[in-house]
């Protein structure tokens, strides 16, 4: 929700920036806002905002050679030459490519769960230790509205920042229900 909301508010600051939704289902574009055009293919003009929402199932971690890995290495290393905007969404860092992450320039952390605080990335368990204590100081209503961030000029917890984007519904929450899982290549 989080990052489809920053693409709407940076779509609206500048209607002109093209956004593409990576790897999203062919099946249900049609949840999407025409001005977000869906795209498989890893080639984007440049200033665009590119969204990979459940990005694991493209840039898995145990692929790290793939041909599409090796590309969004070389897209994220020359994301600010060309002006992109990526925006990954996971649920869990340890699926990504270690390249990919590592890449990160700013990183956004819903509430993170126990496992994942446990079990994620050794690179990053100290920064979701720190963003789960966080939650923790929040009231449970609170709690879905703040964010975590860590990046240029924030390092904490961000309240009231999860709004939801004008064109969001239950069925683009689950954009997979009903939708064969790719294979990956």
């Amino acid at each position: 929700v989080l990052n489809y909301a920053i693409m709407e508010a940076l779509h609206r600051k500048d209607p002109a920036r093209h956004c593409f939704a990576y790897g999203f289902p062919e099946e249900k574009v049609h949840l999407l806002p025409g001005w977000i055009v869906p795209s498989n293919v890893e080639n984007f003009e440049e200033g665009s905002i590119v969204l990979a929402d459940e990005a694991y199932m493209r840039f898995y971690s145990h692929d790290s050679s793939s041909d599409r890995n090796e590309f969004m290495d070389r897209f994220a290393g020359l994301s600010r030459q060309k002006g992109f905007l990526a925006l990954w969404i996971t649920q869990s860092t340890r699926k990504l490519s270690l390249a990919l992450v590592s890449g990160v320039q700013v990183f956004l952390v819903k509430r993170p769960d126990v496992m994942m605080v446990k079990l994620d990335r050794s690179e990053v368990r100290g920064i979701l230790k720190e963003a789960a204590d966080a939650f923790k100081l929040l009231a449970p209503a609170e709690r879905t509205q703040a964010v975590w961030c860590l990046g240029f000029d924030e390092d904490g917890l961000i309240a009231h920042a999860n709004g939801l984007p004008s064109f969001w519904s239950e069925e683009l929450s689950e954009a997979w229900k009903g939708v064969d899982i790719p294979d990956g290549r």
